[in-house]
């Protein structure tokens, strides 16, 4: 092998490693944002006060936590995890993602003033049910997967490397331009899918004027059915069969789900679960099957979307 071979092949190597704490940095950032959003928690406060903090300083403590537990500890997970098997490595970084979050929930309260936005547009909320919070949490997490489609469809190969936690063939980083046209309608359909159930959720929490959610809910089921269409009408047959498959699935576990559920209903073991609830459940499983599917059928690409080759 030529010296200029082995260069090329360290040079590689060496982006490559740099290449896995791009996502260390993206994920740092996106915690901090988290905390911006967040209000400490009065417990939490007072432990970092018996530390010797004044009140500023164990507050700024707080919104640095996320930070800090992130680049440190996935950080750490990146940084040993290329002498590790896969499988092990995976599980370090749920472990990972579990202590970030975890900490993280337990100093602050996040998105503390989500709620009084929503009461300033709608007037006073009542009380969430278990239902109605998975139901925010799931648009929560809709949108913002949508927002990193609309990243990758605006900026590529860029915004593909900004989340990699692990060394992978550059080919695999390439966003094409057909590509970028199916990240954008997986954005609109992503985010569309949060509005419909987020507006339905503050519909069902403003019972005193639940209009402006029902219309933010149609906005976005409007959305999430264009969305379908139009990407439907783009795909080859490999990935409409890809579709039909993944609903196929999600819709054969929901039915098995909902006999089960309706069973230990029957027998007083589950409370009743409304329409909300059933279609919450419905879309979660849909999602997840479609990454799941799409990955497992084009070959277990990072981002589980099916759309990066």
């Amino acid at each position: 092998m030529s010296d200029g071979s082995v260069g090329h092949n360290e040079a590689g190597a060496s982006q490559g490693q740099r290449r896995r704490f791009y996502g260390v940095a993206t994920l740092s950032v996106a915690a901090a944002l988290m905390s911006a959003t967040g209000a400490p928690d009065p417990e939490a406060t007072a432990w970092f006060q018996s530390l010797g903090l004044d009140a500023s300083g164990a507050r700024a403590a707080i919104h640095a936590t996320p930070v800090v537990l992130s680049v440190v500890v996935l950080g750490g997970v990146v940084a040993i995890g290329a002498r590790l098997k896969r499988g092990v490595r995976h599980t370090l970084y749920g472990v990972a993602g579990a202590i970030v979050g975890f900490c993280t929930a337990l100093c602050m309260e996040l998105f503390a003033g989500f709620e009084g936005i929503l009461t300033a547009l709608v007037g006073p909320l009542d009380e969430a049910t278990d239902i109605v919070q998975l139901g925010w949490i799931f648009a929560g997490f809709s949108i913002i997967f949508g927002a990193m489609m609309a990243a990758f469809a605006v900026f590529g190969r860029r915004a593909v490397e900004a989340i990699q936690l692990e060394s992978c063939d550059a080919e695999a980083l390439d966003v094409r331009r057909t590509e970028r046209f199916g990240f954008a309608w997986a954005s609109v359909g992503l985010v569309g899918q949060g509005l419909a159930v987020g507006g339905l959720a503050l519909a069902i929490q403003a019972s005193a004027n639940p209009m402006p959610g029902f219309g933010a809910g149609l906005v976005g089921a409007a959305l999430f059915v264009a969305s379908s269409w139009r990407l439907w009408a783009g795909f080859d047959e490999f990935l409409r069969r890809m579709v039909i498959d993944s609903y196929a699935i999600s819709a054969i576990l929901f039915t098995v789900g909902a006999f089960a559920w309706a069973g230990a209903e029957a027998i007083g073991a589950a409370p009743a679960i409304d329409a909300f609830g059933a279609l919450l459940a419905f879309l979660a499983l849909q999602t997840v099957t479609a990454m799941v599917r799409s990955s497992a059928m084009l070959g277990g690409d990072k981002l589980g979307l099916g759309l990066v080759r």
